[in-house]
């Protein structure tokens, strides 16, 4: 009886020291695997990243000083962009309240140029009050899965008649 425990010992023992080498291997994969992730996410969310330069980002020129409700604002985009990427924009146009645009995705072309835009129309239900309005436009970049890069600006103050 001792002899066959003994005996079933040491067959559980060199078949363990025979798949020893392919657990380690198994185990060192895994490490690397887990490393090379977590190098991956670290990267993604703190890793340096400047799509475009937005020149007087905080007073965008328009065209006229003054508007009337039909009309098409024009503005001057001055940018320097970096990476090819594709943004979505959300534009308003803002006063004591905010009246929001359809969102759109944009596809500047890289390098440093001047843009002129007029494909927004003043709605023709407000009131030519005289009141003081502006465009806002936030912009987002989608980097990766995990970070997305914001950018604002603004246009300066005009009158809508």
């Amino acid at each position: 009886m001792y002899w066959g425990r003994r005996r079933l010992v040491e067959t559980c023992y060199f078949t363990m020291k025979k798949h020893m080498k392919h657990l380690n291997l198994l185990s060192m994969f895994g490490l690397a695997v887990i490393t090379i992730g977590f190098g991956i996410f670290g990267y993604w969310l703190f890793g340096p990243v400047d799509i475009i330069d937005i020149k007087n980002s905080d007073a965008v020129q328009v065209d006229q000083i003054s508007y009337y409700p039909g009309e098409r604002i024009s503005y001057t985009l001055d940018y320097c962009k970096f990476e090819k990427k594709v943004a979505t924009v959300y534009r308003s146009l803002v006063d004591t309240y905010r009246i929001t645009y359809a969102v759109v995705e944009a596809d500047l072309p890289v390098g440093c140029h001047t843009v002129v835009r007029n494909d927004l129309v003043i709605p023709s239900f407000i009131v030519g009050d005289g009141h003081r309005y502006h465009l806002e436009a936030t912009t987002e970049y989608k980097i990766n899965p995990i970070k997305t890069i914001t950018y604002y600006w603004r246009t300066v103050d005009f009158l809508i008649k």
